[in-house]
């Protein structure tokens, strides 16, 4: 009997492992196609003049991120939504996920497609007659525009870009010292 079983447990062995390499192996070539699949990435440097717009006659000063699109399909329905906010590292309320507004989007904010290898300012925040403020894309009731307007103060606004691909998250901080000039945003990765 005992041999018997020892038997039957090989041939198991014998019939399962070539089944489970292949699994391994189907595994891995998935993980392999999702790294390889475009994204959508962010960027933002003060010497980047898309990324800083000072004060000009035809429009407010902006603290913009670059968004890049990396080789491969055409992407559609790209939304930029705010998905926290905090201040000193204390949540603000935020009752929805509002949209900011792409630089080349309509009035919803949206970019209808974005072509492979390109880049598209997204707005974050513009300087108006009542300060600092978000630059949503509309006007919602619900929400305080200029609710990151406190100099002294830094905030981050966690934004999730999605559309037709892989969504994108990042971290925009803002140290606002109350002076546009002064200010240096930057990009954190989430964790």
């Amino acid at each position: 009997m005992a041999i018997g079983g020892a038997a039957i447990g090989i041939i198991c062995y014998v019939l399962y492992a070539p089944y489970a390499k292949f699994q391994r192996a189907e595994k891995e070539l998935a993980d392999l196609k999702e790294t390889l699949k475009p994204r959508i990435t962010v960027s933002y440097s003060e010497d980047d003049e898309q990324c800083r717009l000072p004060p000009r006659p035809t429009g407010m000063p902006l603290f913009r991120v670059n968004t890049h699109l990396g080789e491969g399909e055409l992407v559609t329905n790209v939304i930029a939504r705010v998905q926290a906010i905090r201040k000193d590292g204390k949540k603000l309320p935020l009752l929805e996920p509002v949209r900011l507004r792409f630089h080349s989007s309509g009035p919803s904010g949206e970019l209808e497609t974005m072509r492979p290898g390109t880049s598209e300012p997204l707005d974050m925040f513009r300087l108006d007659g009542s300060g600092l403020s978000l630059a949503l894309a509309y006007n919602y009731e619900a929400f305080d525009h200029h609710c990151c307007n406190d100099p002294s103060h830094t905030y981050e606004i966690d934004v999730s870009i999605s559309s037709s691909i892989v969504r994108t998250e990042f971290t925009f901080v803002c140290p606002w010292t109350g002076d546009f000039n002064t200010t240096e945003p930057y990009i954190k990765q989430p964790s």
